[in-house]
């Protein structure tokens, strides 16, 4: 499950997320390669702010818009980069985790057979 909490209007809200969408795993694969093209990239002033923005989006995607872009921008909140970084491979890493296991089997449950 997904979590991130934002301070909203002077309040910390916590928004949660348990399912995917395949539009959201789209959008995190064209992050990844913006990501890797910027790190490539020999450009001095390519400055990230689209990959920033690219993160940013991708987060309210991944929420399925429980919240906007402004109030992610304006209310993810955190003191170093370092915990900036740790929030965000947070959510990323969760997406990432049921990557390639299969789904578990449904079974229907048997009520037992009385005589």
């Amino acid at each position: 499950m997904l979590e991130i909490t934002l301070n909203i209007e002077g309040e910390d809200k916590k928004f949660t997320q348990g399912k995917i969408t395949l539009g959201a795993m789209r959008r995190m694969a064209e992050m990844d390669k913006r990501i890797k093209e910027l790190q490539e990239s020999s450009n001095v002033d390519d400055t990230g702010l689209d990959v920033l923005d690219e993160m940013s989006y991708t987060i309210v995607v991944l929420f399925k818009n429980q919240f906007t872009f402004d109030e992610l921008q304006d209310g993810l909140e955190f003191e170093t980069m370092d915990e900036f970084n740790e929030i965000v491979e947070g959510i990323f890493s969760k997406v990432g985790e049921g990557q390639g296991k299969p789904a578990p089997k449904k079974t229907a449950s048997r009520k037992p057979q009385t005589k």
